[in-house]
This record gives C-alpha cells, sequence and structure tokens, in this order.
C-alpha cells in the first residue's frame, strides 16, 4: 500500500506541477502581451516626438526666411514703395494697393500663430516624454512579474 500511495503521490505532484507549468504559461503570455502593447505606444510615441521635432524645425526655418526677407524688404528703399503709372490708376491702382496691404496683413497673424505653436511643442514634447517613461518603468515591472 506505501508503493501505491507513493505512486499517487508522484502522479499528484506531477499534475500538479503540470497544471502549475500551464499557468505559469498563461500568466507570461499575458504579461508579454501587456508588453508588447506597451511597447507598440512607446514606439508610437517616438514617432511623435520626432514628427514634432520637425515641426518645430520647419516652423523655426520658415519663420527665419520669412524675417530675412522682410527685413531685406524694408531694408531696400527701390521695394518700399511701388509707385504705379500709366497703366494702372485711380480704383484700380487703390484697389492693387488695398489688397496688397491685406495680403501683407494677412501674413502676419499666420506667422505669429506658427510662432506661438512651434513654442508649446516643447511641453507636448516633455509630456509625451514622462508618458513613454513610465510605460517603460511598467514595462521593466512586467518584466519582473514573468515566471
Amino acid at each position: 500500500m506505501a508503493k501505491s500511495r507513493n505512486r499517487r503521490n508522484i502522479v499528484d505532484v506531477i499534475k500538479e506541477a503540470e497544471k502549475q507549468q500551464e499557468e505559469n504559461r498563461k500568466h507570461n503570455q499575458r504579461i508579454l502581451n501587456q508588453i508588447n502593447t506597451k511597447q507598440q505606444e512607446v514606439n508610437r510615441i517616438g514617432g511623435l516626438q520626432s514628427r514634432l521635432r520637425n515641426c518645430k524645425q520647419n516652423i523655426e526655418g520658415s519663420t527665419r526666411r520669412y524675417e530675412r526677407k522682410q527685413k531685406s524688404f524694408q531694408n531696400n528703399s527701390s521695394t518700399g514703395t511701388v509707385v504705379v503709372k500709366n497703366k494702372f490708376e485711380g480704383r484700380a491702382a487703390q484697389e492693387i494697393r488695398n489688397r496688397n496691404q491685406q495680403f501683407i496683413g494677412s501674413i502676419e497673424p499666420k506667422v505669429s500663430q506658427a510662432d506661438n505653436i512651434a513654442a508649446s511643442i516643447p511641453a507636448v514634447q516633455s509630456y509625451l516624454g514622462e508618458y513613454k517613461a513610465n510605460l517603460e518603468a511598467e514595462i521593466q515591472s512586467l518584466r519582473g512579474e514573468l515566471r
């Protein structure tokens, strides 16, 4: 009877070990799925940060070019004043001047708005950096939970 009981104990131990092994496998698979999801989010955030950095550089470059051209225009006295003679007179000339002034007036607010956007990008990048760091910490924690 002792041999029979020992065999049952061994069989029970083996079954329990197999059950535990299956639970560990399922547990690890859940953890790996969570890690994968969080890693995809980290990668997506990295892409967003890169695109934001490029946008900021493009805005700053456009603003610098605009300011350079504006200074050049203002410093060159021959282009500062346009005199329309012979071809356009009266109301037509006044309409052209008005439209030019409207166009020039519409550019400055757009440049200012772009500058405001560029100025807000570092705050967004900082938030994304913190969020990414938190995700990476969670990934490390999840890796510690693997069995």
